[in-house]
């Protein structure tokens, strides 16, 4: 049986402990997801990102078997759309407080 994605853990109510990125560089993003945290969050909103970096970031996160949460705001990530052709591997979201609303 494969793991849980991350929506469906959350769903599940349990704890998820992201690691948080604002630096462009996807060994750190990988390092990340490879040291025992849930899930890696790219900060492109008040990061150092641009849209090549969270690429090959995501790349790097899904290559640790870890999913990856871009955070950002719409005029940070205008022209992103190529990022979400795997929608298993990347979450994007705003600011939010509950499940529900993501």
């Amino acid at each position: 049986m494969p793991a849980p994605t991350l929506a469906e853990t959350l769903r599940g109510g349990a704890t998820v402990i992201s690691a948080w990125v604002g630096l462009p560089e996807p060994l750190i993003s990988e390092l990340s997801a490879r040291s025992g945290f849930n899930a890696v969050t790219l900060d492109v909103q008040h990061g150092l990102h641009d849209t090549g970096s969270v690429m090959r970031s995501v790349g790097a996160i899904a290559m640790a078997g870890k999913p990856a949460i871009v955070r950002g705001c719409a005029a940070a990530m205008a022209g992103a759309n190529q990022l979400f052709e795997n929608p298993s591997t990347v979450r994007s979201v705003g600011m939010t407080s509950t499940i529900a609303s993501s």
